[in-house]
């Protein structure tokens, strides 16, 4: 068998690849992670209940599952420590038991273990997909892995083998489980084909006036505290100054060079407020906080709108306590203004639903906040053009193709022509103008990023789980409660998802699946669906027919993962103790504490008081962080005392350069640009005849050791967001 590996492995090489084989190898490889096979039981998962089907459901989590028990295979790798192909040893060589070195981990296949066991498992479920199934795990095995001398031959047979003996077993074990049928009890109520609106009491006025202040004091408190981060911030930041000296409006520039990196919302938005409050972090912040708080106050009438006043409150204080979106709002990006603008579509949306007069005024005012989203962010903003089309669908009797493109997707088709004329003057004088640089916002920073990623941003198939769970804490596991209770009253009197559930459940499904495919990741890209998950919750404790048992679970692990929280610091504190201290421990530990207490109101039945002590809690903790957490951070970097000392010692007419050291932050907090130099010696940018001032980091300066005399002015050790732990020197020819 193993002189098998060696004649393929020799055909192999002495053969020409294939481009066609190598392409589609590599796109195999990535089908066969098991990241990338988990997302598509995930996609089961989600399939199952919109469809209300609990057998797909179980089906789903039933390949989660099998995928959990094939990771059995790392041991078996590290026991035998065969190497691979690459390391040129010869089919025949193992080392044993082996845990550090990389490229003795060939034997047996994890994506042929994987691959054959969900194909196992599935063609078991699906019978009649039972070929599909066996062809992709042979095709990840024999193309991804063997033709790309990842593996030998017998790597993937007894890969495949394993897979296959766990995936039939799991389904016998699991058989009877998908497939049983409990009584349920009949029907006890149709599901809507149009949104009730509640009664409006007098709680409207007081939970409006609750959510601004609530909102107001969580994102306008300390928004200075901290100096612009780079780069994202310190980009628009120097945009927004050079468009004030030039008095332009129309087509940002980054050092004097065109930056349509972004439409041009963010910098008019920015620019006023600078114009204001003047050139600092207070005013470049200011209208990202702002629109922070109007998308609370839009979620407040969303979650109002569609389950009542109550419900209004408690999501918008959700969405205004949410960790992820609170730190999203107090930093300069064009989120907000997108998160603001979509979730204002959404809100009109829902009132166009609404029997009166002014139905269609409320669909031109939807897409008119559209448009905005548009000039916000880019043609992803039209998102919500999709999900109303899915919606319209959902809600029509008649679901024939003719009937729903007459009735509802023709409307929505001319609707589209309100955003595309708020967006389209901008885009069109932007390419105009600038054609090299408006073509590259379409296809670097869109397309390319949705297929390829940049700039590192890339992650697993499944990195919106983690995002989700600490974004939205400290209501992320409250969440999963919600989506069971409404799952289980469907499956228990088997009635359709109704509508308001159904239109948020895509909204956030949607947004989650497109940024889960995407290829280009970070954590604020979730942050559109933020609003619609705080009205799923909101609905759940509005109803308060829970008992302590169903909200038991996630309480328990929401301070379970507060004392993770308090325990990350805390360990950097015993492992770096000059880059921790109290003021980071603090406010988790205080987190940790009062959730625990919370919990005993819990267990009372005190809902609204233990939902009311959450928010506080939250809000203590906001306070600590942005008064004592991060000013203590800001301390430690480098950038802005170095922009700062530079302010201060340069004259105006100076010579200045950055010796290998270039960022944006530099040039704001020292008034001033300045060139990066990478090719010329230091003894010869000293030796200039005229005053001279270098910003280098102090190891370089040591390991060239300048012959030309020269003068440290300044010097900052810390940390820069991308150059990590680092000391900073301002050096200069001239005292």
């Amino acid at each position: 068998m193993f002189g098998l590996d060696h004649t393929i492995y020799h055909y192999l090489s002495s053969h020409p690849a294939s481009e066609l084989l190598l392409n589609s190898g590599a796109i195999l490889n990535k089908l066969g992670k098991g990241d990338a096979l988990a997302f598509l039981c995930l996609l089961l998962i989600i399939f199952g209940y919109f469809q209300g089907n609990k057998v797909t459901v179980k089906n789903g989590a039933g390949g989660i599952l099998v995928l959990i028990l094939s990771s059995v295979v790392q041991i078996l790798k590290i026991l035998i420590g065969r190497a691979r192909p690459q390391m040129n040893l010869g089919e025949m060589h193992f080392i044993g038991i082996n845990f550090f070195k990389d490229g003795f981990d060939s034997f047996p296949s994890g994506h042929a273990t994987a691959s054959f066991a969900l194909a196992a498992f599935f063609s078991k479920r699906y019978p009649k997909a039972k070929i599909p199934c066996y062809t992709v795990a042979f095709a990840i095995s024999l193309i991804g892995r063997v033709y790309l001398r990842h593996h030998y031959f017998t790597d993937i047979i007894a890969g495949g083998l394993l897979g296959f003996l766990i995936g039939s077993l799991t389904e016998k074990k699991l058989k009877s489980w998908i497939e049983e049928e409990k009584a349920v009890e009949p029907e006890k109520e149709n599901p809507q084909t149009k949104i009730e609106f509640p009664k409006q009491t007098n709680l409207e006025k007081l939970g409006l006036f609750i959510v601004l202040l609530f909102s107001s004091i969580v994102l306008f408190i300390g928004l200075d505290s901290t100096a612009l981060w780079d780069r994202d911030e310190t980009e628009y930041a120097q945009a927004v100054i050079e468009m004030n000296q030039k008095n332009e409006w129309l087509i940002p520039t980054l050092e004097g060079e065109p930056f349509l990196e972004k439409p041009i919302f963010l910098y008019w938005a920015a620019k006023l407020s600078v114009q204001f409050f003047g050139k600092n972090e207070f005013g470049f912040r200011f209208p990202c906080a702002l629109f922070g708080i109007l998308t609370c106050l839009a979620t407040y009438f969303l979650g109002k709108a569609l389950f009542g006043n109550l419900a209004g409150l408690y999501a918008g204080l959700i969405c205004s306590s949410s960790f992820l979106f609170v730190g999203g709002a107090r930093l300069l990006m064009t989120d907000p203004f997108l998160i603001f603008f979509t979730t204002l579509s959404l809100l009109f949306f829902v009132y166009s639903f609404k029997k009166s007069a002014y139905c269609k005024t409320f669909l031109i005012l939807s897409y008119s906040a559209m448009g905005f989203a548009v000039l916000s962010k880019g043609p992803f903003a039209l998102f919500p053009f999709i999900i109303f089309l899915i919606f319209e669908w959902y809600c029509l009797e008649n679901k024939s193709p003719l009937n729903f493109f007459l009735k509802k997707k023709l409307p929505h088709l001319l609707l589209l022509i309100i955003p595309i004329t708020i967006a389209f003057p901008w885009f069109a004088y932007s390419f105009a103008s600038q054609k090299s640089a408006a073509t590259n916002f379409f296809v670097a920073d869109n397309l390319l990023r949705f297929l390829k990623g940049s700039e590192g941003h890339t992650g697993s198939y499944l990195y919106y789980i983690p995002v989700l769970l600490l974004g939205l804490f400290p209501w992320s596991f409250f969440l999963a409660s919600s989506v069971f209770k409404e799952w289980k009253d469907r499956i228990q009197f088997k009635t359709k998802m109704k509508p308001e559930i159904f239109l948020l459940s895509v909204w956030c499904g949607l947004l989650f699946i497109f940024f889960s495919i995407c290829a280009h990741k970070l954590p604020h890209y979730l942050l559109p669906a933020f609003p619609a998950f705080s009205c799923l919750l909101a609905k759940m404790f509005a109803e308060e027919k829970e008992s302590f048992q169903f909200f038991k679970i996630p309480t328990f692990l929401t301070i379970a993962l507060a004392g993770c929280l308090f325990l990350a610091p805390l360990a950097l504190y015993m492992v770096r103790p000059e880059y921790a201290s109290l003021k980071l421990i603090l406010p988790f530990l205080f987190l940790f504490i009062s959730l625990k207490a919370g919990f005993i109101l819990l267990s009372k039945n005190q809902f609204k008081l233990f939902f009311s002590m959450i928010c506080l809690d939250s809000l203590i903790v906001f306070i600590m962080v942005t008064l004592f957490s991060l000013p203590w951070v800001d301390q430690h970097r480098v950038m802005k005392p170095m922009g700062l000392a530079l302010k201060k010692f340069a004259p105006p007419n100076s010579k200045i350069f950055g010796y290998h050291v270039s960022e944006p932050s530099l040039f704001i907090y020292g008034e001033r640009r300045f060139p990066k130099i990478e090719k010329e010696s230091l003894n010869e940018l000293l030796g200039k005849p005229i005053p001279t001032y270098v910003i280098t980091q102090e190891s370089r300066l040591k390991e060239i050791a300048p012959s030309i005399p020269y003068f440290i002015l300044d010097r900052k050790q810390g940390f820069a967001e991308n150059g990590g732990e680092m000391s900073l020197v301002l050096v200069s020819n001239k005292i």
